[in-house]
């Protein structure tokens, strides 16, 4: 039975695509601390990013949804496992100013 993985994109029914950007859809997160998450999916080939911070001076929401084209242009720029590993050493800043300079314009809604 095959197990999923990044690169060869492997998936209980064999070997998806090995040329795709990123893994078919899925759950992941890309850090949990004790105030602070940021975790994501990937479905029908759209990401979708969810940014939670609790603390008691206030309490924030971020989400950040993404069409197909944007999901294919991001991942045409770095790897999945690069922008994870990127987000996780610099957080939302780091990604909102690569969304900015890259022309990538996510939906975004704050609670």
């Amino acid at each position: 039975m095959w197990r999923k993985k990044y690169g060869g994109l492997f998936t209980d029914a064999g070997v998806e695509n090995d040329d795709a950007p990123f893994p078919a859809d899925r759950e992941f997160v890309i850090y949990k601390e004790l105030n602070v998450t940021l975790e994501g999916s990937i479905k029908n080939g759209c990401l979708r990013l969810e940014s939670y911070v609790y603390g008691k001076a206030y309490d924030s929401e971020k989400h950040y949804e993404f069409n197909a084209e944007d999901t294919l242009k991001l991942f045409s720029l770095l790897k999945f496992d690069d922008f994870i590993k990127l987000c996780q050493k610099g957080r939302l800043v780091w990604m909102e100013q690569f969304l900015k300079d890259n022309g990538i314009r996510p939906k975004t809604f704050c609670f």
